[in-house]
């Protein structure tokens, strides 16, 4: 009776923590394939999709199989295989990503085939593990009904953990690496759940194999890279040394070709990026600057850089990611001036809130694979025409070309704008038909620009621009027709 009891105490473990290792597993999912190919809403939902899909074909052959044999040792062997494809997904990454980028140039490509030949495996043995528990742990008919509830609910319990854990401690504190080498040893463990006596030399093999391979991929023996990985609740970043124009830089990155900020090595203060300077110089050449806005810190190098110039001037910053300003320091030379006062918000829920009032607002929150939408949209021009002074000026860093069908994002992004400012300028830092993908600085006002020279010009959205808005704003959509 006692062993029947512990067999069923397990059973039921197990369903817990095979749903916190998929939950935990599917989230860090979409931080393996940002640095690479972003995390638009087509990565998200191909992770979502596919791993689904594996799991849905993982309980049919699992109940297949259930309704053929009865060995308890097969979930074992299951979790081994799960425990195993976790550390597998870890391993293989960098070299599928880089594969699934020169194959495919489609953002939905990329993340569909990066999902299937990382996710997909794992996720379908995982899948096969319900089915089993539901025949071995069920005694009776009469009681099929709330033996199934029961694992369910545990399963489900195990994900709920598995989803505020990683949300908000293993993300934050531990790494995306950290946080699958975690999942792989606790599914592991769980393994031995199960008859921990039978088939010990087998199973002790196999584990002893897992857990090597866990310990040479944690100390770089096999996932080495000369880039520094940062994970943040609400992103992953990449921390990179490396020389532009013949000069050494750190930068730091939140996806492919993604430069957030950067820093000259040998401690020049001078800006890094054409797109900063031309930011910087819009504000020195605007009527007022007594109160600037940033909206989007990165490391806080544009942001220290003008708390320099205008000393007197109040600069308030927004930036979602609280761990950024902390980076910041460690890594990009940043000492918090006393005229910056940080905010650490959504953009959009800063705007909303807030009733100070701007001379300037800086918007850098776009980058060439993600651009938020909810900072695109007419209702968020009314926000920012709302705390802009009257003769404020708004200046956004915008990331896209003027070339065939990107030519519509580009357009819907600044006719969007237009529809609450009187009048409105871009400036493009590469070529001048914008042809190429390149940074374009947009300014818009209430009142004329004429003090905006040096190549600012008037532009015409094309006739199939869109006003975009809360409701519906296919930034993904247009996006993915621009050239990588």
């Amino acid at each position: 009776m006692k062993r029947t009891l512990s067999k069923l105490d397990a059973y039921q473990a197990i369903a817990f923590i095979t749903g916190f290792g998929l939950l935990t597993y599917e989230l860090i999912a979409s931080r393996l394939l940002a640095p690479t190919i972003g995390s638009s809403i087509y990565v998200w939902t191909s992770v979502i999709g596919v791993i689904i899909a594996a799991l849905s074909l993982g309980y049919t052959i699992g109940g297949s199989l259930a309704d053929k044999r009865t060995d308890p040792l097969d979930i074992s062997w299951l979790l081994i295989m799960s425990s195993a494809g976790v550390l597998t997904t870890l391993i293989l990454s960098p070299v599928i990503l880089s594969a699934v980028t020169v194959l495919f140039a489609d953002p939905r490509l990329q993340g569909l085939f990066a999902s299937l030949l990382l996710f997909a495996p794992t996720s379908f043995v995982l899948g096969m593990i319900s089915p089993y528990l539901a025949k071995l742990k069920n005694v009776s008919l009469k009681t099929t009904g709330s033996t199934i509830a029961s694992l369910s609910a545990l399963n489900a319990m195990g994900s709920i953990t598995g989803t505020f854990l990683t949300g908000f401690i293993f993300m934050a504190y531990i790494g995306s690496s950290e946080t699958l080498i975690l999942v792989c040893l606790t599914l592991l463990a769980s393994s031995w759940l199960i008859l921990p006596r039978s088939l010990q030399q087998p199973r002790l093999a196999a584990s002893a194999i897992v857990i090597l391979i866990a310990v040479l991929a944690q100390v770089g023996a096999i996932t080495s890279t000369s880039a520094i990985t940062i994970d943040t609740p609400t992103s992953s970043y990449e921390l990179i040394d490396a020389t532009i124009a013949g000069r050494d830089v750190r930068v730091l990155s939140s996806g492919p070709g993604a430069y957030q900020s950067g820093i000259f090595l040998d401690k020049d203060p001078s800006l890094v990026f054409a797109y900063t300077k031309t930011l910087a110089k819009v504000v020195d050449e605007a009527p007022k600057k007594e109160r600037i806005l940033v909206l989007g810190g990165g490391a806080y190098t544009l942001p220290q850089h003008l708390a320099r110039a205008y000393p007197k001037a109040r600069i308030d910053v927004v930036e979602i990611d609280a761990k950024l300003a902390s980076v910041a320091r460690k890594h990009f030379d940043y000492n918090p001036p006393a005229n910056i006062t940080d905010y650490h918000l959504d953009a959009r829920a800063f705007l909303n809130q807030t009733d100070n009032t701007y001379d300037v607002v800086l918007v850098d929150v776009f980058s060439d694979t993600q651009i938020p939408f909810s900072v695109t949209t007419a209702q968020y021009g009314q926000q920012l025409r709302r705390i802009l002074n009257p003769e404020g000026t708004v200046v956004t860093n915008f990331i896209g070309t003027n070339n065939g069908a990107c030519s519509q994002l580009l357009g819907s992004i600044y006719k969007t704008y237009r529809q609450n400012f009187a009048t409105g300028k871009i400036l493009p830092l590469g070529d001048e038909a914008m042809t190429n993908s390149q940074n374009i600085i947009m300014a818009f006002s209430q009142t004329e620009l004429a003090w905006l020279k040096n190549g600012w010009r008037d532009y015409e959205p094309s006739s199939a621009s869109l006003v975009l808005r809360d409701n519906f704003a296919p930034v993904e959509q247009l996006q993915a027709r621009c050239p990588a």
